[in-house]
């Protein structure tokens, strides 16, 4: 029975092939990297560009890596169109302002006061429905 391979703190790094213009990345990748802060375990994309070290640098004509690390959860599905960018919700102590605080509306409506809590319970649905779509 062979031991499971043990991926942390590893990935592997190949050839781009769909590179379509010179700022695209030569390689690309994945890594698994764990925290040393948290020890959380991240998933991570690796993009890599060759480059050539310029005269008087430390890599003075020597080909090095320049690396960029995004992590795997921030890229957006290709399968579904990116959803708008969310507002926070409104807390209920947001919503609940005195009366002094309500000076701006027109007391001889009667609703007025109830207004900043009729929209919380809105942006709380609103919230919810868009958790469960």
């Amino acid at each position: 029975m062979s031991a499971q391979y043990d991926n942390t703190n590893s990935g592997l790094l190949a050839k781009n092939d769909r590179r379509n213009s010179e700022t695209h990345p030569t390689h690309t990748g994945s890594v698994q990297i764990i925290c040393p802060h948290c020890a959380a375990l991240g998933a991570h994309f690796i993009n890599a560009w060759v480059n050539e070290g310029k005269p008087g640098s430390h890599f003075d004509g020597k080909k090095y890596f320049s690396l960029k690390f995004k992590p795997k959860d921030q890229q957006p599905s290709r399968t579904q169109p990116s959803a708008a960018p969310r507002q926070a919700p409104v807390t209920a102590a947001q919503a609940m302002r005195t009366r002094e605080e309500m000076a701006e509306f027109d007391d001889s409506i009667p609703f007025a006061i109830l207004l900043p809590a009729v929209m919380a319970t809105l942006a709380a649905a609103t919230t919810m429905t868009n958790w469960i779509a």
